[in-house]
């Protein structure tokens, strides 16, 4: 599977995706990407540096990340409550969905 079959999935299925840069990848040009992810490019890519850089991207990473954890905590637990056929909050579920979105 390729990536962009990948990154359309997803954003199919509402999922939260983290473009990161690796070592001295340079973001593509919006108009160079397929026509199905352009979308892409709304989001603020993260570098993530080899060498002695590498501790410190990763731990900024995982430091702009914290904000997120309780929401994707509770958007696990809504699923795993809708798979058993149990009643969720909506409000809760759309709530952290427009956190998670930037919305």
């Amino acid at each position: 599977m390729s990536l962009r079959f990948e990154l359309e999935a997803a954003r199919r299925h509402g999922r939260l995706v983290i473009p990161l840069l690796a070592q001295d990848v340079k973001e593509p040009e919006k108009q160079k990407l397929p026509p199905s992810i352009p979308w892409l490019m709304d989001y603020q890519a993260i570098p993530i540096r080899l060498g002695k850089f590498f501790s410190d991207d990763v731990a900024r990473l995982i430091g702009e990340l914290k904000p997120f954890r309780l929401c994707l905590r509770q958007r696990y637990h809504l699923y795993h409550l809708l798979l058993r056929g149990q009643p969720v909050q909506r409000r809760l579920g759309e709530q952290c969905s427009r956190n998670l979105s930037g919305d």
